[in-house]
């Protein structure tokens, strides 16, 4: 549903898991890798299906996250469109 920065941390992508999952420490082939994933009062190790996360990858760039969502929808995650 969105995608925005943290100063110093990298990019937070934001939205409804429709299908799949992910997991801390997955890196994609560009080197995007999830450093973190987080629901309204706390962190996960891990996200599926029907959940609305928070999920920070190590990365400054939104181009290549936007890029790294392209490459991975059918892989990891689906998440809901505004």
């Amino acid at each position: 549903e969105d995608i925005f920065s943290i100063s110093n941390r990298g990019v937070v992508l934001y939205g409804k898991v429709l299908s799949g999952g992910l997991a801390i420490g997955f890196t994609a082939s560009n080197g995007i890798r999830i450093v973190g994933i987080e629901v309204f009062g706390g962190q996960k190790r891990s996200a599926v299906t029907g959940e609305h996360v928070g999920i920070l990858l190590n990365t400054k760039d939104k181009k290549m996250v936007e890029k790294f969502l392209s490459e991975q929808s059918n892989n990891i995650v689906n998440f809901q469109k505004s």
